[in-house]
């Protein structure tokens, strides 16, 4: 059981404008959450790695024409991620003769991408909140 003191209609009002905060702030969010996806696919194939932290070996040669043809954007409450090049399917998912140099999560979240969703939520919610 929980027990609440104190000044309930101060609570009641702080809950309704949580309520009030996402679809006011939703395509904020998401578009910061876009941002962070691009940035983090960026890094990691900087870095020659999966979002897991993961090396893609010696046998990726990068050329930049994989991620020439990203392309991050929003659709509606989701965070869309494209690749025009015909052969980022192979990396994602590999073949009989290459092994996966996956470009997004495709096993949940990885910490990094989390913490930055946090981070980015928290900034809309605070600049709504003041």
């Amino acid at each position: 059981m929980i027990k609440i003191t104190g000044d309930i209609g101060q609570l009641t009002n702080y809950a309704q404008k949580l309520e009030r905060a996402y679809p006011t702030n939703r395509q904020k969010m998401v578009s910061k959450m876009a941002d962070d996806s691009e940035k983090e696919i960026t890094k990691t194939s900087g870095a020659k790695s999966d979002p897991y932290g993961a090396s893609w070996g010696t046998d990726m040669v990068e050329s930049g024409a994989l991620l020439g043809s990203l392309s991050v954007g929003t659709s509606g409450n989701s965070v869309k991620v494209e690749y025009t090049a015909k052969h980022a399917v192979y990396h994602q998912s590999g073949t009989k003769k290459m092994r996966a140099h996956i470009l997004v999560p495709n096993k949940g979240l990885p910490g990094s991408w989390e913490s930055a969703y946090v981070k980015s939520v928290n900034e809309v919610l605070e600049r709504y909140f003041g």
